[in-house]
C-alpha cells in the first residue's frame, strides 16, 4: 500500500524508532520475531483502514488513527 508524501516522514520515524529500541535490547535477535510480527500487523491495519476509507494511499490521518488505536506497541510506541 503506498504512503503519501505527507505521511512518509512520520511512518519512517515510527519504524526507525522501533528499530532503535529493538537494537538497544541486550539480545535483539531474540525479540526480532515479536517486533516483526507487530509491524506486520500494524501495516496490515494501515492497509485495511486505507481501503475502508476508499483511499489509494496511507495518509497521515490514517496513520495517526491506527497508531492511536494500537499503541502502546513495543518496540514502536
Amino acid at each position: 500500500m503506498p504512503i503519501t508524501e505527507e505521511a512518509r516522514p512520520t511512518y519512517e520515524r515510527f519504524v526507525q524508532g522501533g528499530f532503535d529500541e529493538l537494537m538497544a535490547q541486550a539480545d535483539p535477535e531474540a525479540q526480532l520475531s515479536i517486533a516483526t510480527g507487530r509491524l506486520e500487523n500494524f501495516t496490515g491495519e494501515l492497509a485495511t483502514e486505507t481501503r475502508r476509507r476508499t483511499l489509494t494511499a496511507v495518509t497521515l490521518a490514517v496513520f495517526s488513527t491506527i497508531k492511536d488505536r494500537t499503541c502502546p506497541m513495543w518496540p514502536f510506541c
